[in-house]
């Protein structure tokens, strides 16, 4: 009694001829001409490899292609980020300003009560501010405070001071802005004050000139201030006189 064959035998026609018959199903294989062995060896060995080669590839390809969407994207988002970013400093630097700004403009800024006497002896009490006097008289910041009588303590030495358009009269008691049409006088009702406005007016009035040539405003502004003020020096003079001699 014959031994039946084992199942891997039934593949045995690709490498040697067997002298038990073939199976019915392997009869159209077998009429052909069993295939080289090195094509069986390729096919067996790198059939699988080739597709897995190609799947790797497909697979990398893939994976490239995504890494490359997500780092533009990435970079999409960065360039996004970094807009918004310059942007909201942007924004909030023009923030700080407008707050800078109405902060600047919130800051009350100091009004002078003064005394103005037009070239034609008109007299009038008005109010101003820094900016206004600093705009109608050319004068820098610094230059009013010679003549700024909140400052009086720390710029009491007296001083003229000429600019471009204006001359600024720092006397002790009289501090003045002198310009081409009109004068300013700060703390009128001080006694300085008062007197050289006495002095003034009658200089401006056109009676008193008789008929000869009469000097430009700011000179005459300022004879009136020197004038006044060495009225008062004599006028203490003469208070002191009889002391003096009394003592001696």
């Amino acid at each position: 009694m014959a031994l039946s064959p084992k199942p891997y035998l039934l593949y045995s026609p690709l490498h040697s001829p067997s002298p038990s018959p073939a199976p019915a199903k392997l009869s159209f294989c077998s009429s052909l001409p069993p295939p080289p062995k090195n094509f069986e060896i390729s096919a067996a060995l790198f059939a699988p490899i080739a597709l897995r080669v190609s799947w790797r590839a497909k697979c990398v390809r893939s994976a490239t292609q995504e890494d490359n969407r997500s780092e533009s994207d990435d970079a999409v988002s960065e360039d996004q980020s970094s807009i918004s970013a310059d942007s909201k400093v942007s924004q909030l630097k023009v923030n700080t300003t407008s707050s800078s700004d109405s902060l600047s403009l919130g800051i009350r800024e100091p009004v002078y009560e003064v005394v103005e006497v037009k070239s034609d002896g008109i007299i009038s009490n008005r109010k101003i501010n820094r900016r206004q006097l600093l705009k109608s008289s050319g004068l820098r910041p610094r230059d009013i405070r010679s003549v700024d009588p909140s400052l009086f303590l720390t710029n009491s030495a007296p001083s003229l001071m000429v600019r471009e358009h204006a001359i600024l009269l720092n006397l002790g008691s009289l501090r003045a802005i002198a310009m081409q049409e009109q004068v300013l006088i700060f703390d009128y009702n001080r006694r300085g004050g008062k007197a050289f406005v006495d002095t003034l007016l009658p200089r401006l009035n056109p009676k008193n000139i008789n008929g000869g040539p009469s000097m430009p405003f700011m000179l005459e502004v300022v004879e009136a201030a020197l004038l006044s003020r060495i009225h008062r020096l004599e006028q203490r003079l003469m208070d002191l006189e009889p002391r003096v001699s009394m003592e001696t």
